[in-house]
């Protein structure tokens, strides 16, 4: 039996006992009153001269007055002393004025006795047994020598009537003890009977919170500063691995603590010693490895601050550890690769820009100068270039969607003209396929990114065309739902609908058609740039029917004003600078430049291009920003500009689309123009250079100024 069960006991015990008791002395109080009443009634009636007989009555009368009157003040201890002791000594009194041993009141002694042993105990009946025995063989001495001053031989009628006060006022009190006991016996065993059951309760409840601690990891722990001892679960030993007597002791035991945490657990305890709450992790030495524990707990402290108990909670948290290292870990790993992906994509992005960027040059000024060249086989050539750099460009936006840094920016604009642009692009691919690609003309406008719409869009419509052999592709700009959706239809191989959840994974080809070529990335980056841009997805499809893909299409805010066609730039020829890496794109930029008139002063570094320069300054300066020896565009500027001052325009050409690069360049009021390139682009750079009747404006990206 626990301690607590022990004490649970013995508060009931004592409370029913003084239940018991204070119920008996009420009980006899009341029959003792009622006997010295009527015994006092009955000796001044039948012998009204003797009244020396009434001091018994009398005595047992006051003692059951001052008997009441403590228990009315809760006094019931001293109280059952008073009645015990007063009525014995009244009753001695009577025997001794009554014929002695010959009196009948000498034989409420047993039931006197009786009544101590059970209201008092065993020790005080006996005292009282002895005293009684020592004080009837004094009177019968006293009697036999005559020195006792005895009354008159006691009448028969008084005689009887005194001793049946003292059988019934007996019985009384001892049918009313027996009923009372029997009464705290069933109440006792109703109390043993509560107490197994919560006896078995707490044993099972013990057993689940020893599995519930197992379960989780966790184990309690109480230690008492003031004996040293501690109060732990089986789980905290299995936690620590030792057992209860390792834990007898005010200092921490540090030798199972892993080395490089023992200064921190210590510390942590001297903190605790003064009464802070603590929560620690450290290291356990064990014999099948090492284990990470968590320690958690308060210390209550006494009023001078000394450390009273410690209650505590021990965890074992290794494998959650594991998991924690394993994700970092893995996290690393993934920002490694993403890195490295990145400074492939950039590399890739860089080497292919360079010819691309040569070859679109060399088409611009075959164009404008080889007359004999047909003029459709120029535009082809184009179209293929244009593509090439749209497939560069998809390449980097692939890599801004996975690495979540491409950021769209919403204006509105006219759906037709981006269905337009989309058709225009993919009508060449269709029409080697036989495959018919219709546009629905619309009227409506959306705000949203046009690039990213542009080309998911045009990830769907290459996807139907990719996929179908026979028939037609329709393009069209639909209600559905209450929303408008751009929806591109064909007439191809069709999806099976237990498939339709899987089109848009990466790498997914369902019902893969061997004429059709790709890497199955083009739904995934659909649906990532639909949720870029806030857009929903829908879709259907029959098999070897054909599918429809559609996506939202949010509403316009404000119609942009339609302006007319930009006039052809003026040319203005100038001195211009030109520092580039690459020979074939330097000879490119020169042959173009020079084409249209200007005076080109090129160079591969910035020293070269001042040697070159002489005395004479520049009106522009045009310099990739990624040259040899670590030296870059913007080094070229600030030499350049030593020499033609602060405000000479600068254009910096590059492959890298960081955005913070750009805001860096702009702040210095140097305009950035990303590859591949565009002939026009840089003509009108180079125009409003040279243009001296204007304020300078550069452009970035030929789409603003910095």
């Amino acid at each position: 039996m626990t301690l607590d069960n022990k004490m649970v006991v013995a508060y009931d015990e004592a409370s029913e006992a003084g239940r018991a008791r204070e119920a008996f002395l009420r009980v006899a109080a009341a029959a003792l009153m009622t006997g010295a009443v009527l015994s006092l009634i009955f000796q001044r009636l039948v012998v009204p001269e003797q009244s020396v007989r009434a001091v018994g009555p009398v005595m047992i009368i006051g003692v059951i007055l001052v008997s009441h009157y403590l228990m009315t003040q809760g006094r019931q201890r001293a109280a059952l002393y008073l009645m015990v002791a007063g009525n014995w000594c009244a009753l001695t009194v009577v025997v001794a004025l009554t014929n002695g041993v010959h009196a009948p009141m000498i034989s409420a002694y047993p039931v006197l006795i009786l009544a101590t042993g059970w209201l008092i105990g065993a020790h005080a009946a006996l005292y009282m047994a002895g005293l009684t025995v020592a004080v009837t063989i004094g009177l019968a001495l006293a009697e036999f020598n005559g020195l006792l001053i005895l009354l008159d031989k006691t009448p028969i009628a008084l005689r009887t009537a005194m001793q049946i006060f003292v059988y019934v006022i007996a019985a009384v009190l001892v049918f009313y003890a027996m009923r009372s006991m029997h009464r705290r016996e069933e109440r006792l065993r109703q109390v043993h009977q509560a107490l197994m059951q919560r006896t078995m309760e707490l044993s099972v409840s013990q057993e689940e919170l020893s599995a519930a601690q197992a379960v989780a990891k966790m184990g309690s722990l109480v230690y008492d500063f003031s004996s040293g001892t501690a109060d732990f679960s089986a789980e905290t030993g299995r936690i620590l691995g030792v057992g209860p007597e390792a834990l007898q002791n005010r200092k921490p035991d540090l030798s199972r603590v892993h080395r490089e945490d023992r200064v921190h657990v210590q510390q942590a305890y001297d903190a605790a010693l003064s009464g802070k709450p603590f929560d620690i992790e450290y290291r356990v030495l064990l014999g099948d490895g090492v284990r990470t524990v968590r320690s958690k707990g308060d210390v209550t402290c006494a009023a001078d601050g000394s450390p009273l108990k410690a209650l505590a909670t021990v965890q074992d948290i290794t494998e959650r550890k594991i998991i924690e290292v394993a994700l970092l870990t893995a996290k690393a790993e993934a920002e490694q690769a993403n890195r490295a992906k990145s400074s492939f994509l950039a590399a890739v992005t860089h080497d292919l820009g360079q010819p691309i960027s040569a070859i679109a040059l060399m088409i611009d000024v075959l164009e404008q100068s080889a007359q004999e060249v047909p003029r459709k086989l120029v535009h082809n050539m184009q179209v293929c270039v244009r593509e090439m750099s749209g497939m560069l460009a998809d390449l980097m936006e692939i890599s801004k969607l996975d690495a979540g840094v491409a950021l769209p920016s919403f204006s509105d604009w006219s759906v037709q003209d981006i269905l337009a642009a989309i058709v225009s692009v993919h009508v060449e691919s269709a029409r080697k396929k036989g495959v018919q690609l219709y546009l629905r003309h619309t009227d409506a406008w959306t705000y949203t990114d046009r690039k990213l719409l542009q080309r998911l869009v045009g990830n769907l419509v290459s996807n139907a065309i990719r996929y179908t052999n026979a028939g037609s592709v329709m393009v069209a700009c639909r209600w559905h739902g209450g929303k408008r959706w751009i929806e591109v239809w064909d007439t191809g191989i069709g999806i099976a609908q237990d498939q339709l959840n899987r089109v848009f994974e990466e790498f997914a080809q369902v019902n893969r058609d061997e004429k059709a070529a790709g890497s199955g990335l083009g739904l995934s980056i659909v649906a990532k740039t639909s949720q870029l841009l806030g857009l929903e997805i829908r879709c259907r499809s029959n098999l070897g029917r054909g599918s429809m893909f559609a996506v939202e299409l949010p509403a316009e805010r404000s119609r942009a004003i339609s302006l007319p066609p930009e006039m052809p730039l003026p040319e203005r020829p100038g001195r211009i600078g030109l520092v580039e890496d690459n020979p074939f794109l330097l000879e490119s930029l020169i042959f173009a430049l020079e084409a249209k008139g200007h005076q080109v002063v090129a160079a591969s570094t910035a020293s070269e291009l001042l040697k070159q320069m002489g005395e004479q300054r520049l009106d522009a300066l045009i310099s990739d920003y990624h040259l040899g020896s670590g030296e870059t565009g913007a080094d070229v500027i600030d030499a350049v500009r030593l020499v033609c001052g602060s405000q000479m325009p600068c254009l910096i050409i590059t492959a890298d689309s960081r955005v913070e690069h750009r805001r860096t360049l702009a702040t210095r009021r140097v305009s950035v123009m990303q590859k591949p390139l565009n002939f026009n682009d840089i003509l009108a750079f180079v125009h409003k250079a040279t243009d001296h009747d204007k304020p300078d404006a550069v452009t970035d990206d030929g789409q603003g100024g910095s």
